[in-house]
């Protein structure tokens, strides 16, 4: 079995450890971990903002 780091990028990027056998079974054990939120974020407080979206209120 081979080991990998995965890392998953939102607005804050996550790195986990893998072992799979293959990078895709690495990236579902990852995913599923990331939704479960069993992934610390790497930096919990970012303070570069990539791009920002605002909309009016509908009433």
């Amino acid at each position: 079995m081979n080991g990998y780091y995965v890392t998953i990028e939102t607005c804050v990027t996550y790195t986990t450890f893998v072992e799979a056998d293959n990078k895709d079974e690495a990236y579902e054990i990852a995913k599923d971990r990331f939704v479960a939120g069993e992934i610390e974020p790497d930096n919990p407080n970012p303070i570069d903002i990539d791009s920002v979206t605002v909309k009016d209120a509908e009433e």
